[in-house]
C-alpha cells in the first residue's frame, strides 16, 4: 500500500515503509526492490530504514495515520489501509504471484503417531478451500461475524 506520491517501486527511495519484519511481507518488499531499477545503495537504504512493527494491524495503522509513506500488509489490513485518502495498492500477490507460499507444519513424531488426524486435517482444509472458492460471499460473512479484524472491515464499510 502506498500514498498517492508513490507510483512505482523506485518511488520508495527515501520513503518510510512499515511492515512486520521477517515475514512474507518483508520478503515481498525485498523481492520487489531486488527486481527494480533501484541501485544496491538505494535498496540498502530502504531496507535499513524500515519501520518494523509487531503486527500487521500496527503497520497498517502507521500508514493510515500518515506516519509512513507505504506499508506492506495482508488482508484484512490491505482493505483497511485503503481508507487512507489517495492510497492505492502498489504491488500485491495478485500480480506478484508465486512468491508467497502458505504452508502448514507438523512434527514428524506427531505425523507418525496420528496419521488419521493429519489425513482429516488435510481433507478438511481442502474441502474448506473448495467451499470458500464456490461460496465467497458466505466466507466473507463468516469472517466478518467471527474474526474481529474482519469485523472492523464491516464497520468501515457501513460508515
Amino acid at each position: 500500500m502506498a500514498d498517492e506520491n508513490i507510483k512505482t517501486i523506485e518511488d520508495l527511495k527515501g520513503k518510510k515503509i512499515s511492515l512486520v519484519l521477517y515475514t512474507p511481507s518483508h520478503w515481498l518488499l525485498e523481492y520487489q526492490l531486488e527486481n527494480s531499477r533501484l541501485n544496491d545503495e538505494d535498496q540498502k537504504w530502504i531496507m535499513d530504514h524500515l519501520v518494523g512493527k509487531d503486527a500487521t494491524l500496527d503497520a497498517r495503522q502507521a500508514f493510515k495515520d500518515k506516519q509512513v509513506d507505504a506499508t506492506v500488509v495482508w488482508e484484512p489490513d490491505v482493505t483497511l489501509a485503503l481508507e487512507r485518502p489517495g492510497s492505492h495498492k502498489l504491488v500485491s500477490t495478485e500480480t506478484a504471484n508465486n512468491l508467497i507460499a502458505d504452508l502448514m507444519v507438523a512434527r514428524e513424531d506427531f505425523i507418525k503417531d496420528h496419521p488419521d488426524v493429519i489425513r482429516a486435517f488435510v481433507a478438511g482444509w481442502l474441502a474448506g478451500t473448495a467451499e470458500a472458492n464456490q461460496n465467497p460471499d458466505k466466507v466473507v460473512q463468516l469472517l466478518m461475524e467471527n474474526e474481529p479484524l474482519y469485523g472492523d472491515m464491516k464497520d468501515s464499510a457501513e460508515s
